[in-house]
């Protein structure tokens, strides 16, 4: 079997996806199926392998070089599977419509909902385009969070899409180092590992660890990432004078991420909105304590009695919502600080919640289920 799969991002960009394509790409290929790579991410990464071919899209005159390119690599192959419903995907739709090729959508979010960061209105009108008919048509739609599937319903029969969520890699995230031990009161150390995006919600937590410095004690916390909110965290960390608190990493590959994990006691995971959270599988996989907002996909892994990690109360909603305020209220904020507070003095909780979650994701979450559902998918679409 050979697949022909297309991206928008690939690495050096890091987001959730790209790990996701990336173990997708190397389970299918231990199992014989060769697999090339389109992306129109046109610089190379240290972790490229074989099949890897780069392309740009910045422009719409590139759209006949993507069409000629995808169109001559389709050939011989027996599926077309894209990830996103974005331009490539519109192009990958048409190829296989002209080589009669059963076509697949991964969906992961991005290039799904509804820009909220541009006003431009020839990108919204080529957006809604590529959204529409590349998902209108598609042989199959596959669904990584339950969230996702109800937003993909709004384009295509529920006879069309298949659940196959993220899932962690074992082999990398393994069981911390300083599992079962008490927290050092008095220097907790914290960890984020999300983009600098509104829908992310860290320029709520520096307000709300503000907070738990100014009625509690000194932290450390690690945080990881960047994007279009850097000014105005940045900013917010000033402001509170909470520089000597915070460590700002732009990136990380796993195995350094895996370091700052082993450091930390508390993973928060503040997000208004969330599908299939990989990066909460990999922390919940290492043991680490689990403190998120009470949004979709979040309780779907702690599950609705905190069993396996602990809430925040942040928002008025539990499903996913982009359009996020930059403010919460001061009782909010205080109520958070002091939850905090009461989970790193909670030392028995924490051990029961950090086992529970180990146990839940050891037997839902490895890529080799994901590989063996997607030849399943395969298989059914080319008989």
């Amino acid at each position: 079997m050979k697949i022909l799969m297309t991206s928008e991002t690939y690495f050096p960009i890091i987001w959730w996806a790209e790990w996701h394509i990336y173990y997708l790409k190397k389970k299918l290929e231990e199992q014989g199926i060769e697999v090339i790579l389109y992306t129109t991410t046109p610089w190379t990464s240290k972790l490229d392998s074989l099949n890897i071919i780069r392309n740009e899209f910045d422009k719409i005159s590139s759209f006949f070089s993507n069409f000629k390119q995808i169109f001559t690599l389709s050939k011989d192959v027996d599926i077309i599977h894209s990830h996103y419903s974005y331009k490539l995907a519109l192009v990958s739709w048409l190829v296989s419509i002209l080589r009669r090729k059963p076509f697949i959508i991964t969906q992961h979010w991005f290039w799904l909902l509804d820009p909220q960061y541009s006003t431009w209105l020839l990108f919204k009108i080529i957006f809604k385009t590529c959204r529409y008919f590349s998902m209108k048509i598609s042989d199959r739609v596959i669904s990584t969070s339950d969230d996702l599937k109800g937003f993909c319903l709004k384009y295509v029969n529920k006879n069309k899409i298949i659940d196959i969520t993220n899932w962690y890699d074992d082999t990398i995230f393994r069981l911390s180092n300083n599992i079962n031990k008490s927290i050092t009161n008095w220097l907790p150390t914290f960890i984020t590992i999300r983009r600098f995006a509104k829908k992310n919600w860290i320029h709520i937590l520096i307000d709300i660890l503000s907070e738990y410095k100014k009625k509690y004690w000194d932290f450390k916390y690690y945080m990881i990432w960047y994007w279009a909110l850097e000014k105005e965290i940045f900013l917010r960390i000033k402001e509170y004078w909470l520089e000597n608190n915070i460590i700002h990493i732009m990136n990380s590959d796993h195995k350094e991420l895996v370091g700052y994990l082993n450091k930390s006691d508390i993973v928060f995971f503040p997000s208004s909105a969330e599908s299939t959270s990989l990066s909460c599988i990999e922390a919940m996989w290492m043991k680490k304590i689990i403190v998120a907002s009470r949004v979709w996909w979040l309780i779907q892994l702690i599950w609705k009695n905190e069993e396996r990690g602990y809430f925040l109360d942040l928002y008025d909603w539990t499903s996913s919502n982009y359009n996020c305020p930059m403010k919460i209220s001061d009782e909010k904020i205080i109520l958070a600080a002091d939850n905090i507070s009461n989970i790193i003095e909670s030392k028995n909780g924490n051990i029961e919640k950090t086992n529970n979650a180990y146990d839940f994701v050891k037997a839902n979450y490895t890529w080799d289920i994901i590989a063996k559902k997607t030849i399943i998918l395969y298989n059914d679409l080319i008989k």
